[in-house]
């Protein structure tokens, strides 16, 4: 009889060791999908963060490209004015040159005119002076005879 008894109390352990080994495995695997529904919503997450991260950063990069862009842009389009102006001016002083040339030339010219004049008053002004130079002596020689026919 206690045999029996302590085969009954031997199945009924078994029996409640089986019912606690299902329970818990339950309870195992319902952990484990609560577990790995939590990974899963955690992976989530984070990947939402990088997702969030990688698109601050390309909006960051965006603006300062942008950014940069415009300040290059804004630096070539005054250096193209400058290049203009500088043009520009460098026409002007072109065109005074060749107007100055041409004045130049028209010079040159009007002195190679005159130089012929010039060369003709030139001899008349030396004829001029030799004439001056002989009527101091003629003058002289008139007085003297002047006077050489008042003796007389």
């Amino acid at each position: 009889m206690h045999q029996q008894e302590l085969d009954g109390l031997q199945q009924n352990l078994e029996q409640q060791k089986k019912n606690l080994i299902v329970t818990y495995e339950g309870k195992q695997i319902e952990l484990q999908k609560e577990l790995s529904l939590r990974m899963k919503v955690e992976l989530h997450e984070i990947e939402e963060r990088k997702n969030q991260h990688i698109n601050d950063l390309m909006i960051n990069h965006e603006t300062a490209f942008r950014e940069m862009k415009q300040y290059y842009n804004d630096i070539t389009k005054e250096n193209l004015d400058i290049i203009k102006q500088l043009q520009d001016k460098y026409q002007d002083v072109k065109l005074q040159i060749q107007n100055s040339e041409l004045v130049v030339t028209g010079l040159k010219a009007s002195v190679l005119e005159l130089q012929g004049p010039l060369a003709a008053q030139r001899i008349e002004k030396a004829r001029l002076e030799k004439s001056v130079a002989n009527y101091d002596v003629n003058a002289m020689g008139l007085r003297n005879a002047k006077g050489s026919l008042e003796d007389i």
